[in-house]
């Protein structure tokens, strides 16, 4: 089970245990995304400044001034989902199995997850014709065929990472269903909600102009961006821990909280497009 301060009567019940747990995992979800798309739209941002030298990076995307040759334009474009990618299957990998951890291994899940749906669900949206490594099929002018192959290994790289998800939850779960609900499928929920309030925000605010298809990328990238929690509660279903890690929360997230406030206030700061080179 959770490991948490008592309450004031001296009690934690195992209600306001999910809900304590619910509330933390949320938090940790919503802050781990946003970290996950900053690090993705500045690794495109990277790799501009890398060929042409200057590049403006916003909340939700990266812009340059001038054109590129076909392989430049993909390797821009395949930078993100592969460093996303590679971030998400790192941080899963190493993620702490330690007895007890505290609310930073909920950041580390689902900073880990959502960074590996992003790369995974990139190359499954091929077909669509939207987003980076449909893109990275157009510069190349590579055969209709090689988007489906993508979506392919993308469909199968989204199952694999969530099995992989279950199996860094499954020690938080103390093979109770709705601890894992608390952990993996609420969040996702509110989680995304609370995403598409901040994207849409961002997008308002922000006169960057960026095309009708991009931005319909932006939409769908914020919404799969947490799907890899409910995705692993199959995966929990069949498996039993071998080891049990607690988790030490305090009543409130403050530390996450603080760390959201100041990942919206940077992407706000970005909304005019910061200009680097």
């Amino acid at each position: 089970m959770i490991v948490s301060r008592p309450a004031h009567d001296g009690r934690t019940t195992e209600h306001q245990s999910r809900r304590l747990l619910a509330l933390h995992s949320t938090v940790a979800a919503v802050l781990g995304s946003g970290v996950t798309v900053l690090v993705h739209e500045a690794t495109h941002l990277v790799a501009v400044l890398g060929l042409v030298g200057q590049g403006r990076l916003y909340p939700y995307g990266a812009q340059f001034e001038g054109e590129l040759d076909g392989v430049s334009t993909a390797v821009v474009a395949l930078a993100g989902p592969a460093v996303s990618l590679a971030l998400g299957l790192a941080l899963l990998l190493t993620l702490s199995r330690a007895r007890v951890v505290g609310p930073w291994h909920l950041v580390r899940l689902w900073c880990g997850a959502s960074s590996y749906v992003v790369g995974a669900g990139y190359l499954f949206i091929t077909p669509v014709g939207a987003g980076d490594t449909a893109i990275a099929v157009r510069a190349l002018d590579l055969p209709a065929w090689t988007a489906f192959v993508a979506a392919a290994a993308g469909l199968a790289l989204c199952l694999l990472g969530a099995r992989l998800v279950a199996s860094r939850a499954l020690p938080l779960t103390d093979q109770d269903d709705r601890i894992a609900r608390a952990i993996l499928l609420h969040p996702a929920w509110f989680g995304t909600v609370v995403n598409l309030g901040l994207m849409l925000a961002y997008l308002l605010g922000s006169d960057a102009g960026f095309p009708l298809g991009q931005q319909v990328a932006v939409v769908s990238g914020y919404v799969v961006l947490l799907t890899l929690g409910p995705w692993s509660l199959p995966y929990l279903a069949r498996r039993s821990p071998t080891s049990r890690t607690h988790l030490r929360l305090g009543r409130v997230p403050v530390v996450a909280l603080l760390g959201l406030a100041v990942l919206i206030a940077v992407n706000l700061a970005l909304l005019p497009g910061l200009r680097i080179g």
